[in-house]
């Protein structure tokens, strides 16, 4: 979150940020500290003219902003600590703020109203947006990939028993210390985001830009949106997202932790974490499962991660039809063919280990959907 919110200051495309988690695991007090270093802090956004307000003249307040990128201005970092809120919106509302969100990304967004007789409210710049989500953000995943995805992921584990019992303990030791605490860590990242100097030169190695690249190659063919039929069954794949924006999101987390003080290596490890966390977690799982076991039919995957059949088999498919795995037909039995699956050829090893090595451990929750 920090190397994102430093690469603010820096030049170059916005990196858009989300963190990702279940209910009560510190995701807003993870994000609410960005206040000491100028960001808006907002808690959801109710639609596009809480963006870009269309009221006319003659009924606008004294103290009206014109909305949040008026507020803002061309530049700046804008904090969304329920982002939750969108992803449960009616699908008509929230398609038509996730829109405004792409192109306000893009740089440039033209807002078209009838108010005064009709006109057009534009704004143009570079906004950074961090925001905090349920893993309500997995369930809406085919919509958000069919409409362009624009939001790299960070994932906090929530299930593993110790980290929720020492979180739990913690935060009984924290009562009525809580309002101290928010100041001081307010302090601390507004005191060392001053130290990113703005405009700053922060460059990659070549090495580091193929690095990215690679992982970026991976991730966006995986979190393509895949068409089902009425039954469930995978049918067809959107057209694959391309790696190009996701690599310079990534990129721009490099630049940003190697500007905090990050030696490279460990600034280059966020970027590959992220790219894991952005991934949708079973597709995940089952990509670095069969990577780790070539040849594996279903059941052995199914075997090995403990999910029910049905599941892997139409991750399988999904990963399959995105290019991702490879399937071979094996005969056995009374002329009964079983289906095995390997990594695609064309699909960097070294970027799948370096995703095994940094992801995010898997929540224990279903995930089918």
């Amino acid at each position: 979150m920090l190397s994102t919110a430093a690469a603010e200051r820096l030049q170059g495309d916005p990196c858009w940020l989300l963190v990702v988690s279940g209910s009560g695991a510190a995701k807003t007090e993870t994000v609410m500290p960005l206040a000491g270093a100028g960001a808006v802090i907002v808690s959801t956004i109710s639609g596009e003219a809480a963006l870009l307000s269309g009221t006319s003249e003659k009924e606008r307040s004294k103290d009206a902003t014109g909305g949040l990128l008026r507020k803002i201005g061309s530049d700046g970092l804008l904090v969304i600590k329920d982002f939750t809120s969108i992803i449960s919106m009616h699908r008509d509302t929230r398609a038509s703020v996730m829109a405004a969100l792409r192109e306000v990304c893009d740089g440039r967004w033209d807002r078209d109203i009838g108010a005064d007789g009709g006109k057009t409210l534009t704004w143009k710049g570079r906004l950074v947006v961090i925001g905090a989500v349920t893993t309500a953000w997995d369930s809406a995943h085919s919509v958000v990939s069919a409409m362009g995805d624009r939001f790299v992921l960070v994932r906090v584990d929530s299930a593993k028993s110790h980290s929720r019992r020492a979180a739990g303990l913690q935060a009984l030791r924290n009562t009525n210390h809580e309002t101290d605490m928010r100041e001081q860590l307010s302090h601390c990242v507004g005191r060392l985001l001053d130290g990113v100097q703005r405009d700053a030169e922060v460059t990659l190695t070549d090495d580091e830009m193929l690095a990215l690249l690679d992982l970026a190659d991976i991730v966006t063919l995986a979190r393509t949106a895949v068409e089902r039929d009425y039954a469930g069954n995978v049918v067809q794949a959107h057209a694959p997202e391309m790696p190009t924006r996701f690599t310079k999101q990534l990129g721009q987390i490099v630049r940003g932790g190697i500007a905090l003080g990050m030696p490279r290596e460990e600034a280059l490890a966020v970027a590959v974490r992220c790219a894991g966390d952005s991934m949708p977690p079973l597709r995940l799982r089952v990509l670095l499962d069969v990577a780790a076991h070539p040849d594996s039919p279903t059941r052995d995957v199914v075997k090995r991660l403990q999910l029910p059949r049905k599941t892997v088999d139409r991750v399988l498919q999904e990963l399959h039809l995105l290019g991702l795995l490879t399937v071979d037909e094996v005969e056995y039995g009374n002329d009964r063919v079983r289906w095995i699956y390997s990594l695609a050829e064309e699909i960097s090893r070294p970027a799948v280990e370096k995703l095994a090595r940094n992801v995010t451990p898997p929540a224990r929750e279903d995930e089918n959907s």
